[in-house]
Parts: C-alpha cells; sequence; structure tokens
C-alpha cells in the first residue's frame, strides 16, 4: 500500500532549496483493535534496553505507543541513511531526548534531526536535515484552561480569553500548549526548562518568533499538531506529512 500524504506545505524559493529545508511528519493512528500480537514480528529492531521498557509496561496500549514510535523512528531514519534499522541505537541526553551517537550520523553526509511523540492512538515523528527540532501532539480531549496561569504567560492567556466560544478557545489552549511543548523538546530539556521562563508566537499556521519558526494543524479532526524548529536564518520551510498505517512502517 502507498503512503498517504495528508498535506504539504510549499515554501517561495527555488526546488533544489525546498529538498534541503524539508520538514517530514510521520503520523501512525492505533486503532481501537490494534493485536499486541503484530509488535512481536517486529520487536527484533528494539535493543536490549528498548525491550527491557516495552516489558515493563503494564498497560496494553502503552506498550504499543513505545514499540511503534520506536519501530517508526528507526525505519525512517535506516531509510534515510541507508541502513539496517536493527543497527541503529540511540542514546539520551541528561534530560531523556533521543539522538544518534556519532558513529551511526556518521553513515551519511547529512545530519539528520528527529523528535517523536504520542498522545491517545495517534505517534508524530519529526525528521529535518535542518536544525534542532521538537514536536507535539495533543488530542484535544479536556479542558485545561484553568491551568493557564502556571505554564502561559499573560499575552498567551489574552490570546486564549478572547476567542469566541469554548471550542474556539480550547484550540487556542492547544495550539500555544503543543507550541510550547514542541520548544521544550527541541531545546532537549523538556520540562526542565520551564513553560513560563519563555513564550510562543499565537498566531496559527505557521509563525516565527527570534530564531525559532513553529507551525501548527490539525490533524484526523480531533489532534493538535505543533513543530518549534531552531531556525536562526529565517530560510523558507516546506511541511510534509504522511500518514501510513503501522503495516506500512518500513
Amino acid at each position: 500500500m502507498r503512503r498517504k500524504p495528508i498535506s504539504a506545505i510549499t515554501p517561495t524559493g527555488s526546488q533544489g532549496d525546498r529538498k534541503l529545508n524539508e520538514i517530514q511528519l510521520y503520523v501512525v493512528p492505533v486503532r481501537d483493535e490494534f493485536d499486541l500480537g503484530k509488535l512481536d514480528r517486529r520487536l527484533d529492531l528494539l535493543d536490549e534496553e528498548e525491550l527491557q521498557v516495552y516489558r515493563r509496561y503494564q498497560v496494553d496500549f502503552k506498550k504499543v505507543e513505545f514499540a511503534i514510535g520506536r519501530i517508526l523512528l528507526k525505519t525512517q531514519l535506516a531509510q534515510r541513511i541507508g541502513a539496517d534499522p536493527r543497527t541503529i541505537h540511540f542514546r539520551k541526553n541528561q534530560y531523556g531526548k533521543l539522538y544518534l551517537p556519532e558513529h551511526d550520523a556518521d553513515i551519511t553526509s547529512e545530519q539528520l534531526f528527529f523528535n517523536l511523540s504520542h498522545t491517545d492512538k495517534l505517534i508524530v515523528c519529526a525528521m529535518t536535515t535542518l536544525s534542532d527540532i521538537g514536536v507535539d501532539v495533543e488530542r484535544l480531549a479536556k479542558d485545561h484552561l484553568t491551568i493557564m496561569s502556571r505554564v502561559f504567560n499573560q499575552a498567551e492567556i489574552d490570546y486564549v480569553n478572547e476567542q469566541q466560544g469554548e471550542e474556539e478557545k480550547l484550540n487556542a489552549f492547544y495550539m500555544v500548549w503543543t507550541r510550547k511543548e514542541a520548544h521544550m523538546k527541541a531545546k532537549g530539556m523538556g520540562f526542565s526548562l520551564p513553560p513560563l521562563s519563555f513564550s510562543v508566537p499565537v498566531r496559527p499556521g505557521r509563525a516565527a518568533q527570534g530564531e525559532w519558526e513553529y507551525y501548527t494543524c490539525r490533524l484526523r479532526g480531533k489532534y493538535m499538531l505543533s513543530t518549534a524548529l531552531h531556525n536562526p536564518t529565517g530560510c523558507d520551510i516546506q511541511y510534509r506529512i504522511q500518514e501510513m498505517d503501522y503495516e506500512q512502517i518500513g
């Protein structure tokens, strides 16, 4: 089966620039009836440490999220660098962000930046050769407006409260929140970087602020996705989103 492209946002610039300035977003939905046995045939892609993490999960959907995330990440990286996904082994920085060791990165002439996110029945991987990137995806399921004062600055709170209607406020909240979490992940610090210590732009779609570019979109009607890219040169970016079933990965 062919991968299903959801959307592509094309920047200005030459065709040659577009390939270099691309962010690829891979989206894998997980069906309610997902058979855990389908993972067994591909667990050989996980190293021993990852297998231990997988086995420690007591809840099936956590096993599924973890395993599919690693399988997705390894197979897509392997395709980019022309390697066997079984040879790809991740390391973590002090905050838990995954990266490729230098000897693995040297397999290819291009440096790859990547990040992974998952929420209720959806897994997303972001990959680019440009610079540090973070991605966050959340299901629009709960009203978290009461926590804004602890994670949003005043301009971000005002933006949410200015929206007309509860659904619009919820959309605005998740746009700001996913951008903040994507930024924290791109910096490689997660929640060690306090969300109140920085701000994100409140313009929907694509928006730049300082050396950072943000992109936000709705997925499958009930998810909000945002990326944060360190883009100090202000180059034009092309975003490509591809949705695939688990059976299509790799």
